[in-house]
């Protein structure tokens, strides 16, 4: 299964601020361009400049950044939580990977270790940033979603799965709960659960990955894998009704992600020969290219307003952080030689 088919959803975010700080980056390793477009709250990402895979935060633009925790062999998954005053991450290797948070909101970040079963492979947090949802590979063979509780640290499994999941999320008003089964196979498909693990609807019956509720809940969004080994991003109503292709030109799509307001998507493809930037509505209509160059752009995520999108970009040479309004404007570079690496989330 390809990088672009079960993308680990976050390893760059953005959120609330941090008082103190654990180890102070030295300069030059991630300078900001000066006076860049404003961006609420923090940034957190993914930096190998240490020799390896380090959770790094910037509070505001042109502050230092701290090394908040790391390094590991590897950071899988990383994402925060709703009041983005925590950080969730999964750090680690393949054989070995653990569930931390980094609280952002006291003195100096705290750091907490949740229990998983087996070996998490993804992470997602519900709305009301009370619970964290993973999903993992079972020792003795299959795969698993479960829940933990973060007050209490209790589990609860969702599901055991004989194919491998890709974690998608819980409805807004906490009724439901997608993923889908990513392999192909009898049971490929979307499925929505009630989070207290009854009442299982299957949405469609081929392989669709990362199926993402919209903020309004009106509509799931997710990306299908063609025969061809391209990918396309549809949009349905969340009974499964309503199936409609925002991607419906050749190349390659990945990388959507809905505006806050439900209006818009935003996703890379290389319809134009190279991985660029799209917005597009959720039923295909309004499509517009938002970056034009010879660059690799990855991992687009959009402010808490909705008014501006961060990404990642080679156009400087390494994989660094930009900045745009979201109609592809005023386009900013916001660190350098940062050693950022793909994957991200705001």
């Amino acid at each position: 299964m390809s990088f672009k088919d079960l993308k680990t959803r976050p390893l760059l975010i953005v959120g609330g601020a941090v008082v103190g700080v654990l180890v102070i980056i030295s300069a030059g390793i991630c300078a900001l361009e000066s006076s860049p477009p404003s961006v609420s709250g923090g940034i957190a990402f993914v930096s190998t400049r240490d020799g390896g895979s380090s959770v790094t935060f910037i509070e505001s633009f042109g502050a230092n950044a701290t090394k908040l925790i790391g390094p590991f062999n590897s950071v899988i998954a990383m994402q925060f939580s709703p009041n983005r005053q925590t950080i969730a991450l999964l750090g680690g290797d393949a054989q070995n990977t653990t569930l931390y948070m980094v609280k952002l909101d006291s003195e100096d970040p705290e750091i907490q270790i949740l229990p998983t079963d087996d070996a998490p492979l993804d992470i997602v947090w519900n709305p009301t940033g009370s619970t964290i949802a993973y999903s993992f590979k079972r020792a003795g063979g299959g795969y698993g979603i479960s829940f933990v509780d973060i007050a209490s640290e209790q589990q609860t499994i969702l599901t055991f799965l004989d194919g491998k999941p890709s974690l998608g999320n819980w409805s807004p008003d906490l009724e439901w709960f997608t993923y889908s089964i990513a392999d192909s196979g009898p049971d490929a498909g979307i499925y929505i659960k009630n989070p207290t693990g009854v009442n299982t609807i299957r949405l469609t019956e081929t392989v669709g990955l990362n199926p993402v509720w919209s903020p309004d809940g009106s509509k799931i969004a997710f990306r299908s894998r063609q025969e061809n080994g391209q990918g396309q991003i549809y949009t349905m109503k969340e009974d499964g009704s309503k199936l409609t292709s925002i991607t419906s030109e050749s190349g390659d799509n990945w990388d959507f992600e809905w505006s806050p307001s439900s209006n818009n998507l935003v996703f890379v493809s290389d319809r134009s020969g190279n991985p660029e930037l799209f917005i597009a509505n959720p039923d295909g209509k309004n499509m517009e290219q938002l970056t034009f160059n010879d660059a690799i752009e990855s991992d687009p995520t959009w402010s808490p307003s909705g008014s501006e999108i961060l990404f990642s970009s080679d156009a400087g040479g390494d994989p660094d952080l930009y900045t745009m309004r979201s109609d592809g404007s005023n386009q900013r570079r916001i660190t350098r030689s940062a050693g950022i690496e793909n994957s991200s989330i705001w």
